[in-house]
């Protein structure tokens, strides 16, 4: 088991905090990982190797690492994480060097994001970013993703339009119960992508921004 918690992890050359290989009921919970110069914290498996399993990721507060805030992968797609849950965190302008997201998924059997804060508005800058990617990217190697409860805010405008979520043909994805406050994207999209088999939407909520309603 590995558990990081209560930490302030910032201003690393690389990224913040990386676990990989055989990690297994593993909590990273109630840490500060911010301004970090590639991902906030990564997750992952090299060829050959046990990808997570198992693993909550809670109550941390993530903001402004260049790449992503959170990624999970594997260098070889059929070689699934299972069961990672992303719970109650706040994301703040990750990606800001504008190739990266808040979250990155990719190879991952049971995907759960609830609870989470989506927030563009940085607290280091004393302006919206306006040339950020999306704050969740879902690739097609995910399979069985649950987001729900979810807040986006802000994502995007209209000269950059950043889409809340983007979801690349990931089957058994459920979206439910999120709300989109102030999403600029000029093609009012709240998620871009395409669903795949056993997918639905529903119940998400929309506020201000191009798009009011629900969906």
């Amino acid at each position: 088991d590995n558990h990081i918690r209560a930490n302030s992890i910032f201003n690393n050359s690389q990224l913040g905090a990386g676990l990989n290989n055989a990690i297994y009921n593993s909590s990273i919970m109630n840490n500060k990982i911010y301004s970090n110069q590639n991902q906030g914290l990564n997750l992952w498996a090299a060829a050959n190797q046990t990808p997570p399993q198992f693993c909550i990721i809670k109550d941390n507060f993530i903001r402004d690492n260049q790449s992503t805030g959170i990624t999970i992968s594997s260098t070889t797609p059929s070689n699934y994480a299972t069961d990672i849950k992303i719970l109650n965190n706040v994301f703040q302008n990750n990606g800001i060097n504008g190739t990266g997201n808040d979250i990155y998924a990719q190879s991952i059997n049971e995907l759960t994001l609830r609870g989470n804060t989506f927030d563009r508005f940085s607290t280091s800058y004393t302006q919206k970013l306006t040339n950020l990617p999306n704050s969740v990217w879902l690739d097609n190697t995910v399979q069985q993703a649950i987001i729900t409860c979810n807040t986006f805010k802000d994502c995007g405008s209209s000269v950059n339009p950043g889409i809340p979520l983007w979801i690349e043909n990931t089957n058994r994805c459920s979206v439910n119960g999120n709300t989109f406050m102030d999403t600029m994207a000029v093609t009012q999209q709240w998620a871009g992508g395409s669903f795949g088999i056993y997918s639905q939407a529903g119940n998400n909520s929309f506020i201000g921004g191009t798009k009011s309603g629900q969906d």
